[in-house]
């Protein structure tokens, strides 16, 4: 199965970082001398899964792992607590397998655009993009990104909206799934900070501390 050429120019190899090329079944990665199976139309990029160039690609099934962890309620709970901001106090929890998004609150008096409460705003053609990228690179998946609710294999739940006229309105997205929980800056014009640190994505430590505009956020994993 032929994938959309957009979409290959996103994932890379988990090796080496570098690009992969198309094959009949399989996408090759021709610094690492290797292939990486396809299965029903979905790369496999893992390590595990990887074959010798020329060798037949293995069959694989679609990893299982993230399912099976749910199913089995051995996922510990993701918590968010605003320890600094308006909202400070405001804890929000993220289950997994889920995403949410962060933006600027219906409350703020100095918006431009607002999304409705317990809703997921949409998003553009170049978030989604960054979105992808990022579940490709990260949690080593390529997922369809939909118009509202589900990401693949991550379900897109409500926005959290902040009382922040530093935030904006699509700001940054949590995700929770195998490779833990990550944060992705949604080329927000103020920037997203860990630690102190401006990122672009990171996967997220214990008791590591989010800035947001001008919210400060403490997430813990337990």
């Amino acid at each position: 199965m032929s994938l959309d050429q957009e979409i290959l120019t996103m994932l890379a190899c988990p090796q080496c970082r570098g690009a992969l090329q198309q094959m009949s079944e399989s996408l090759s990665c021709e610094a690492c001398q290797v292939q990486y199976p396809i299965h029903e139309g979905i790369p496999i990029l893992l390590m595990t899964e990887a074959t010798p160039l020329g060798e037949e690609p293995a069959v694989s099934e679609a990893p299982k792992t993230s399912r099976s962890r749910a199913e089995a309620g051995e996922a510990k709970k993701a918590l968010f607590t605003i320890v600094e901001g308006k909202n400070s106090g405001k804890p929000i929890q993220l289950e997994f397998l889920t995403c949410r998004a962060i933006g600027r609150s219906l409350e703020d008096k100095e918006k431009t655009q607002v999304f409705s409460v317990e809703s997921a705003a949409s998003l553009d053609d170049f978030s989604k993009k960054l979105v992808m990228n990022y579940i490709s690179r990260q949690f080593e998946k390529k997922e369809k990104i939909g118009g509202g609710g589900d990401l693949g294999t991550f379900k897109r739940i409500a926005d959290w909206q902040l009382d922040d006229s530093a935030v904006s309105r699509l700001h940054a997205m949590i995700f929770y799934g195998d490779s833990g929980v990550g944060i992705l800056d949604l080329v927000s014009k103020n920037g997203t900070f860990v630690n102190g640190t401006e990122v672009e994505s990171r996967l997220l430590k214990n008791d590591d501390l989010i800035l947001i505009g001008g919210t400060k956020i403490r997430f813990q994993l337990g």
